[in-house]
This record gives structure tokens, C-alpha cells and sequence, in this order.
């Protein structure tokens, strides 16, 4: 007699019990223990406290610190930034700082292809956590400047109790001295865990789905205004795989990113210091760029005519603004080397005049940037009325 095989088989031996209980247990947490928590005892203003600040210190010691300090390196920090980063970050519990960020190099190296470790192509489940309970193991590589971080090898060898420590005794403390420690721990705790996990996944997953991409169509990473929200500024995805070294990714001082605020903010304390920041032209030569191939033009021929035109002028008073902006640049470096001559006068008159002429390079771009845009506004409505 033929016996059927095992219907779970292919499941066990695809995933890995080591991970897939834990986030079981999470889910068990919110989805049972969560209702039956709120009806017998209600939330308190201790626990709805300890769940927010849990819920920030973490998140933000993953977006600001995980992502954009040691992934990245889109800026520096002091010794006293990157401990707390590195203990909030262990009670996130997605692994040590050093498997986080030497995998996220590794996805940003090789978007969306099978060297992905959590690439969209294998699907919205695979990219959003099946990757975490798979057993295959990346085994992504640990880059010298992280290793050579004696903060980052501290934390990468005890992050799980480090985890128990920031993630569970943490909450559990500050709800026991303000009268409510169970509270504490189950919302600062699991609570808090599993919600924080699904934000941060969702960028891996939903912010490679939907949302526009303004500056690239390269990739799958797109941007989202509203992930933003809940992914404290993650969620401008498509800008930040286009400049990853950007310490922003909501680029305008509107756009909701906090984790770019906190650097900012930081900066004034003296704890965060030579934040990497993408040019205007450059960015603003690469959206143009990016608009003038996937634009569709109505069926008017002048219009195509127009579009030729406007994009090479733009072009080329971006040019103008650059050159201008690499010759101010050099003749200040050399400045910097010159002794108190006659040399260096005409330098500073040099450095002067060049600097007149980059702030009339860049009204002059700015003028046919905004010729572009009123072009493109003209092409949308044209197309609506057809």
C-alpha cells in the first residue's frame, strides 16, 4: 500500500522551527492574548506609555541606527549613539546589528535577484518574513568596517540577552515603578515586538510593491508617503535605493521621517556629525531623467518637439551649475593649502567670482526645472482631456 505523503513535509523541511516558534508565539500573543488582556483588565496609562516608548526606542534604534548608521554609513556617531543604538536594537530582536546590516548590504548589492536575500520577486510572503524562517542562511558576508567596530562584535556576540535585557526587563521595570509591571512587560514586551517586526518587514515587502518611483525604475523599491508614517520615514524607498548613502530618505521638510529628524536633532549635541547628503542638481537631474524616458506624450507632434527641448536645456544648465560648483570646490581645497601670498588673494577673488556664477547657474536651472514641470503638468492634463 502507497502511502501519501506527509502534507506538512514540504513546509518543515522549507522552514525552520527555530524561528517559525517565536513568531508563532507573537502571534498567539496579539491575536489570543491581546483581547483576553484588554477585556479582563483594559489598557492603562502605564502600559499605553511603555508601549510607546518601546515602540520608538526600538524602531528608531533599527531605522536611524541598524539602517542609516551602520548599513549605510550615511553619517557618524559617538560611541555613547551607537551603545544605545545596539541595545535597543537587540531588544527589536532581528538579530545582532551585524547580520542585520551586512544582510541589508547584500539586498541593496543585489536587488531583486536570487542573490537577494529577501528579494519581492519570490513573492510578497517570501520578502515580507519568509525569508527569516526559511533555513537557507544568507551567510552574507561581515564587512571589515563593521568588524573592526569593537561596539558591533560586543553586541553581535551577546545580542539575545542584551535583547532580553533592553526588550523584556526594560519594560518590565519601568511598569513595576509606576504600578503596573505586568502591563509593562506584555505590552513593551511581546506586544510591542510583534508590531514593530511587521513595520519594519513591510518595508522589505509592501515598499517594493506599491508606491511611485520618482527617480528610478531600475529596481522594484518604491515610494510611499503613507509606510512612511508608520515606518518612520523608511517608507521613501524608491529615493533611498537610488542614494542609500543619503541620510535622509524623505528628502523635503515635509516628508515624514523621523529617523532623519532624531540624526539632525543629534547633530546639535555634537553625537551625530558629517551627514552624507545627496546634491540637489543630482537629484534633480536623475528624476528629470528618469520622467523623460517613461513620460507618454499625447498624440501632438510639437509636443515632442517641446519635451526635446526643455530636457536639453535643462540638461545643460545642469551641467553649467555642476562644472562651476567642482571648480568652486577644488579652488577652495587648494586655498586651504596656500600660505598668506599674493597666491592666495587671487584665489579668494577666484573663489568669490565662481561662486556669483553658481548662484546664477542655479536660478538659471531652477527657471528650467520649472519650465519642465509646468510641461509635464501641460502633458497630464492634455491626456485627461483625450
Amino acid at each position: 500500500m502507497i502511502q501519501a505523503p506527509f502534507p506538512g513535509g514540504q513546509i518543515l523541511n522549507k522552514y525552520s522551527l527555530k524561528t517559525a516558534i517565536p513568531f508563532s508565539v507573537l502571534f498567539l500573543c496579539v491575536c489570543i492574548g491581546l483581547p483576553l488582556y484588554l477585556y479582563h483588565k483594559g489598557l492603562s496609562l502605564v502600559s499605553a506609555g511603555v508601549f510607546v516608548f518601546m515602540f520608538v526606542s526600538t524602531l528608531l534604534s533599527i531605522t536611524a541606527g541598524y539602517h542609516r548608521l551602520f548599513a549605510h554609513r550615511s553619517y557618524q556617531a559617538s560611541p555613547i549613539l551607537k551603545a544605545l543604538f545596539l541595545f535597543f536594537g537587540a531588544g527589536a530582536f532581528q538579530e545582532s546589528c551585524l547580520k542585520w546590516s551586512s544582510e541589508h548590504r547584500v539586498h541593496h548589492r543585489f536587488v531583486d535577484t536570487d542573490k537577494d536575500p529577501y528579494s519581492i520577486k519570490k513573492g510578497f510572503f517570501w520578502a515580507h518574513m519568509g525569508w527569516m524562517l526559511s533555513k537557507e542562511d544568507p551567510k552574507a558576508p561581515h564587512p571589515k568596517d563593521l568588524k573592526s567596530d569593537p561596539l558591533v562584535r560586543f553586541q553581535h556576540r551577546y545580542w539575545f540577552p542584551i535583547g532580553m535585557i533592553s526588550g523584556f526587563g526594560l519594560p518590565l521595570a519601568i511598569g513595576w515603578s509606576l504600578g503596573d509591571p505586568w502591563g509593562g512587560l506584555f505590552f513593551g514586551g511581546p506586544v510591542r515586538i510583534f508590531f514593530a517586526h511587521h513595520v519594519t518587514f513591510f518595508i522589505n515587502s509592501i515598499a517594493h510593491m506599491f508606491g511611485s518611483q520618482p527617480y528610478s525604475t531600475e529596481g522594484s523599491a518604491r515610494d510611499s508617503w503613507w509606510l512612511a508614517f508608520f515606518t518612520f520615514g523608511e517608507g521613501y524607498h524608491n529615493f533611498h535605493h537610488t542614494y542609500p548613502s543619503d541620510y535622509r530618505n524623505g528628502i523635503r521638510f515635509y516628508h515624514w521621517d523621523p529617523s532623519k529628524w532624531l540624526i539632525q536633532g543629534l547633530r546639535m549635541l555634537r553625537l551625530t556629525w558629517d551627514l552624507k547628503r545627496t546634491p540637489e542638481e543630482v537629484i534633480v537631474r536623475k528624476k528629470v531623467q528618469n520622467q523623460f524616458v517613461h513620460i507618454s506624450l499625447p498624440k501632438i507632434q510639437e509636443l515632442e518637439a517641446l519635451r526635446q527641448k526643455l530636457y536639453a536645456e535643462l540638461m545643460a544648465r545642469l551641467d553649467e551649475f555642476s562644472q562651476n560648483k567642482k571648480a568652486w570646490i577644488a579652488t577652495k581645497r587648494e586655498m586651504a593649502t596656500q600660505k598668506i601670498t599674493k597666491a592666495e588673494h587671487e584665489l579668494e577673488h577666484e573663489l568669490a567670482r565662481l561662486k556669483e556664477k553658481i548662484e546664477l547657474n542655479r536660478k538659471s536651472y531652477q527657471e528650467s526645472y520649472d519650465n519642465w514641470k509646468q510641461f509635464l503638468h501641460y502633458v497630464q492634463k492634455q491626456r485627461m482631456a483625450a
